[in-house]
């Protein structure tokens, strides 16, 4: 076993070897499965899906209910060292006890909830063979390509920390693409509009299960499509409708305000939320202005930038998961293969260093064979996953999700 670990940052990363990549030979079809992005603030998860591409957003600071002045008990250290006493002296009624005091005023606590979908609905496909996706832990880049010689679709995205935007570029070589991009606030009320070129949409963390369902932090967000060579247009849709109050009294249109990209090659989408708290009228207002001024801000590049937001992404992602590599010595492919399958594709497999998807690497442990290779990869997600989700200048630092968010 191998375990370097170094503060030396970006340099240690270009010492790094190649191949800290978890990959799949199939799209996702629900979000458990799907690559997570993240910067600190906000988070994605990336279906992959070839016809149409989803997006489950978040926000670390997109939660209903609202704070407590003081929902801490009076004498809660108190009620702490007494049941650590009555732990270690096997007195477990009297441990259950004191913990009861240590529970604060819930009041209207909230919890924290997904933002919606983002919907890129994309025609003129090349057929879907020879499909692979992807997350590079090295680099912070999801993305999948299938197609052939012909026609081959590739498609990544990253979140970046230093310029706080989502970004995802598609691209076909022969086919021309057709895009249309939509926003699904799900079980939120929410609206979505089409502005200077933008789709913009707003919501809110209402919900009665967690709350009473009439406090949350509103979100702003807003989509810039950019593409080459191509026909673009706002869809001429009804507006959401929204109603303040709990999700499921919400009414909705069916339709909802998108961007349509048609003729296009390379396309590339920019995304960026921002939140505010409910509070008085001329402070929310001034809060709201302030979060449409930083979004409109982040989201204002062009196509031709993308490769200089990438290389920083990059940079900024491989300085942190540079510090430290796991090697747990020789592992090999040849294990969880078919014995069957063609010998001579196995060996230019292993001559051109084919990786194993996380399927076969996962056969590969239940048939009780080498699981070093995917012990490394976990190790490197749990670093990834942290990073992308907390970051030194994060709103909240990283927290559970579901019923560890009631306490």
């Amino acid at each position: 076993m191998i375990l370097q670990c170094s503060d030396r940052g970006g340099r240690e990363r270009e010492e790094m070897e190649e191949g800290n990549r978890i990959l799949f030979d199939t799209w996702a079809e629900r979000w458990q499965q799907g690559c997570l992005l993240g910067n600190g603030f906000m988070g994605q998860v990336i279906y992959g899906r070839p016809r149409e591409e989803i997006v489950e957003l978040s926000h670390g600071a997109f939660f209903s209910g609202s704070g407590n002045e003081d929902p801490y008990p009076e004498k809660g250290a108190e009620a702490f060292a007494a049941a650590r006493r009555a732990a270690l002296e096997g007195d477990y009624e009297e441990v259950y006890r004191q913990t009861g005091r240590l529970m604060g005023k819930r009041g209207n606590y909230g919890t924290n909830l997904p933002v919606g979908k983002l919907h890129i609905r994309i025609e003129a496909q090349p057929p879907v063979s020879d499909y692979e996706r992807y997350l590079d832990l090295d680099r912070g880049i999801a993305g999948c390509v299938y197609g052939n010689e012909e026609n081959l679709h590739r498609r990544e995205a990253f979140t970046s920390h230093e310029d706080h935007v989502f970004a995802c570029r598609m691209e076909q070589t022969e086919e021309e693409m057709k895009l249309t991009v939509s926003f699904d606030g799900g079980r939120n009320p929410f609206r979505t509009w089409v502005e200077d070129g933008l789709l913009c949409f707003e919501t809110a963390a209402l919900e009665n299960v967690h709350s009473d369902g009439t406090e949350g932090t509103r979100l702003c967000g807003a989509v810039k499509v950019c593409a080459e060579g191509s026909r673009g247009e706002a869809l001429s849709s009804k507006e959401v409708s929204v109603k303040k109050g709990s999700p499921e009294n919400v009414g909705r249109e069916e339709d909802s305000f998108g961007i349509k990209v048609s003729g296009a090659k390379s396309v590339v989408l920019y995304l960026s939320m921002d939140v505010w708290t409910t509070g008085k009228e001329a402070e929310e207002t001034e809060a709201a202005k302030n979060a449409w001024e930083h979004v409109k801000e982040w989201v204002n590049h062009d196509i031709g930038e993308y490769p200089v937001l990438r290389e920083r992404h990059t940079a900024d992602i491989g300085a942190l998961m540079g510090r430290q590599k796991l090697k747990l010595g020789r592992w090999r492919e040849e294990q969880c293969r078919n014995t069957e399958q063609d010998e001579n594709q196995e060996q230019s497999k292993k001559e051109n260093g084919a990786e194993l998807c996380a399927g076969e690497l996962l056969e590969l442990v239940r048939q009780g064979g080498d699981n070093r290779r995917l012990t490394e990869l976990m190790y490197q997600y749990g670093r990834y996953l942290l990073l992308s989700s907390s970051r030194r200048d994060s709103l909240l630092p990283a927290h559970l999700q579901g019923v560890w968010n009631d306490d």
